[in-house]
Order: structure tokens, then sequence, then C-alpha cells
């Protein structure tokens, strides 16, 4: 057949009705099948879930450092585990920032030293081979700083790395930072004297402003491992962090949060992963985390201080992380009178935490959440893989019949492989937990889906198999 007869061919082809009929039937087929298949799976939130992710993503901007160097050893510290090099890192800092910022050098070496302030425009990097360890001695932690302990601004030791005002700040490299939390947690292991906790809430409720809310010593309040108070631009990335005396990295008031390709490993209690406190434009990333408490916890204050900034936790996502060991790999609360919107997790396995994915809160809290997204998740915890709990009791109340607002939450493509319970909500009222919606969820467990005073709680290709 030449060329020519072949066109023909084909121009006749194209014109034919049969043709035309056969394609359009062929069409219309497509499009009921995928109708019937998909007909109840949520396009429309799957878009917008898409498209909030990638808003954030585009909004979050890492630190603009200078490349200066500035060596600790040229600033006189001294590797060998023994000697403080308080001052020395403290120099190195300082002088960095004056010239402009730059990288802060630890090589490698055990780094014994004291609190370390950030200053603007600096990134601590840590060489192959550098270890931080840190002091004991509660006089090294003077004098107090503005923190916060479970929703409650206050004045406490500072943190062991502490940074507030602060923009375009990091922590980067291949080393690892050690806390030496057993030391601090005595006083979680014996009756504190005087009751720091239940003296914190009564000031804070008695209107105390938090620049009076003055602890340390003798009150048992062990700060935070890593905190940035007030900050912009951070960056942690690539380092190991282990043993802190509380929650190990803790952004309060914060904005444009990196955590990329950290590994964690904690215990004792309290000792929590990463906790988002009132932040915004957080990325947690590629992350490896083992802790005494939450993995991963988000949260916007208590609701019994009226004098702190009311200020949300928003645009987060959390991927491609692994949570082997927390009371929960990823908890929204119980601290969330604040506000908490715009959290997405994909991608992440839990693999031997007690609960997997849990909304926390109690009766008078207050505060709305919205617009979560769980998709693509791997579970095989102890407990409860996925649990929202309108009844969590912390024993500190906040005299209110303000409950808290669950709503506009798509939980996608789940696999559990071991949990006691699958799917759980215990809520207060249809109209404080609501718009609920379950796809491709696929679990094993000892129960299955357990819903008490949900509003609009949809699920489609549920398999749930029973385990015992």
């Amino acid at each position: 057949m030449n060329k020519k007869t072949l066109k023909n061919f084909l121009n006749t082809l194209l014109k034919s009705k049969l043709l035309k009929k056969t394609i359009v039937f062929f069409l219309v087929f497509v499009v009921i099948i995928l109708a019937v298949r998909f007909r109840r799976y949520p396009f429309r939130l799957v878009c917008e879930n898409q498209q909030r992710y990638l808003s954030i993503m585009s909004q979050i901007n890492k630190p603009q450092i200078p490349q200066r160097q500035c060596n600790i050893l040229d600033y006189g510290a001294i590797g060998d585990g023994k000697t403080k090099n308080t001052q020395a890192i403290s120099q190195a800092i300082a002088d960095c920032s004056q010239k402009g910022g730059g990288k802060v050098i630890f090589p490698a070496g055990k780094w014994f030293t004291g609190p370390i302030h950030f200053l603007d425009n600096i990134e601590l990097t840590l060489l192959a081979g550098a270890e931080i360890n840190f002091s004991d001695n509660r006089s090294d932690y003077l004098p107090l700083v503005l923190s916060r302990y479970q929703g409650m601004d206050y004045y406490n030791y500072s943190p062991l790395i502490y940074a507030r005002d602060c923009q375009n700040i990091a922590i980067t490299g291949k080393g690892k930072i050690v806390g030496n939390g057993e030391k601090w947690r005595v006083w979680s292991d014996k009756p504190q004297d005087p009751d720091a906790g239940a003296e914190l809430v009564a000031m804070v409720k008695s209107g105390v402003p938090a620049e009076e809310r003055i602890f340390g010593e003798p009150y048992g309040l062990r700060p935070s491992f890593v905190q940035f108070v007030n900050c912009k631009n951070i960056l942690v990335q690539g380092i190991s962090i282990e043993d802190g005396p509380m929650w190990t990295i803790h952004p309060i008031y914060s904005e444009n949060v990196t955590i990329d390709n950290v590994k964690i490993n904690t215990y004792g209690i309290n000792t929590d992963g990463i906790d988002v406190d009132s932040s915004k434009n957080v990325l947690i990333k590629n992350s490896d985390i083992s802790a005494g408490d939450d993995a991963i916890s988000i949260k916007s204050g208590l609701g019994i201080d009226k004098l702190s900034p009311n200020r949300p936790s928003e645009n987060v996502v959390i991927e491609n992380c692994q949570m082997k060991k927390g009371h929960s790999g990823i908890s929204i609360g119980s601290e969330l009178t604040g506000g908490i919107k715009n959290i997405i997790m994909k991608n992440n396995i839990f693999s031997s935490t007690n609960d997997g994915f849990k909304i926390k809160s109690s009766a008078d809290r207050g505060g709305t959440v919205e617009n979560i997204w769980l998709d693509k998740t791997q579970m095989s915890v102890n407990a409860h893989a996925i649990f929202l709990d309108m009844f969590y009791d912390s024993h500190v109340h906040a005299d209110s019949n303000l409950a808290s607002v669950v709503k506009n939450i798509l939980i996608s493509n789940t696999n559990i492989t071991k949990a006691q319970n699958a799917f759980m909500i215990n809520s207060t009222d249809k109209e404080h937990v609501f718009n609920i919606i379950v796809t491709n969820f696929n679990a094993v467990s000892g129960r299955g889906i357990q819903v008490d005073n949900v509003g609009r709680f949809e699920i489609d290709r549920i398999s749930v198999k029973s385990k015992r």
C-alpha cells in the first residue's frame, strides 16, 4: 500500500460515523466505570487538601545565612568532654553574628557546655564526630528566660539550646547533641516540693502576668531541650538528638520552621519529640523519632492563660517520618485553645507507638481544630490507631463551658496492621465533632470503628478484620 492509498484510507476511517460512535461509546463507558468505582471517593476534598499542601510548602522560607565560618577552636574551645566550653561557644556566636552572621563550626570531639543561646543569622554546624554534651548544673542555666510550660507562659531555667526573637537560625550537620536528661528528671521521680505545676496554674488563673511567674530553684519544672520563642526562618537538619530533660524540639510563637532528616531518641516523662506550639508554616520531614511521650505534638495554649497571645498553630506539614516509639505517633492537643488548622500528614509510618494519630481535648478547653488531612499512613500500634478523644483529662481545667470543635477531617489511604482499636471517636456532642470523612481504610485490629456523637461521619472502601 502506497502513501496515497494509506492517506485516503485513514481519511475515510476518520470520517466514518461508526468510528465516531465507537469512540463516544468507549469514553462514556470509561466515565461510567470510574463513576461507579469512585462514586463516593472525596475527589473535591483531596484536591482542596492537595492545593492547601502546595500553598503551605510555598510559604515556608528556609534561613538565609552567610557562608562565613567561625570555628569554636579559634575561641578556645576544648573537645575533651570535660572542659566547660560555654564561654568559648558564646564568644564564637557573638563574633560571628557581629560580622553579619555565618556558621559556627563544631569539629569532631566531645564539647561539654552549659546553655547555648542563638543570635540572628547563626547556624550551628556539627561536623561528623562532633558531640555536644550539656551540663546538669542548674546554676549554669541562669538567668531565667521566657518559656512555655504545657500552654502557660512563664520564666524558668534556660532550655539547653535557646533562641528568642531571632531570625535566620539553624542547627545542621552530622553530629549529635546529648541532653543529660536523666539528671533533670529526678524532679519527676519524686514528689515535688513545692508543687510547681499547681503553683503555676494558680498564678495563671489568678491573672499574674507572665513576667511575674518566676520559677527555677527550688521548683521542679524542667526546661525544653531545643526551644525557639518568637523566631522566624529556622532550620534543624541532619543532626541526632538524645536524652533531653523534657520536650525535645519546641518552637513557640515561631514562623517558617523546617525540621529535616533529624533523629530523636529520648525517654522519660514528658519527653515529646517535637512540639509545634502556636507556630505557623512548619515542615517536619524525613525524620526518625523515638520519644518518651508523643513523638510529634501540635499545641496552641491551655485556655486558662487570658494574658498570653491567643495564637493558633497552623500550616503544618509532616511527611516521610517514622515514629518508632511514643505515647502517640502524632497528636493534636490537649492544649488547643488558640486553634489548630491546616495540618497535613503524608507518607508517615508509626511502627510501635501506643496510639497512632490522636486529637485530644477536654470539655472546657475551647478552640477549633479544622482542616486536617492524614494520608498514606502505615500503622502498627499497641492501642488506638485513630482516636479523637474529647474527654481527655489533663487534670487542669479551664473553668469554662467552652467545648472544643473538631471539623473537616479527611483520613485516606491508611493501612493498619496492628491495633486494639482501629478507629474511635469519643465526642460530647454532634455539634462539636463533625465532617469526618474516611476513605480507603484497611485495618487488622481487635475492634473496628466505634463512633459516638458525631455529625456527618462518612466512610467508604473500609476493610476492618478482627484479630484478637
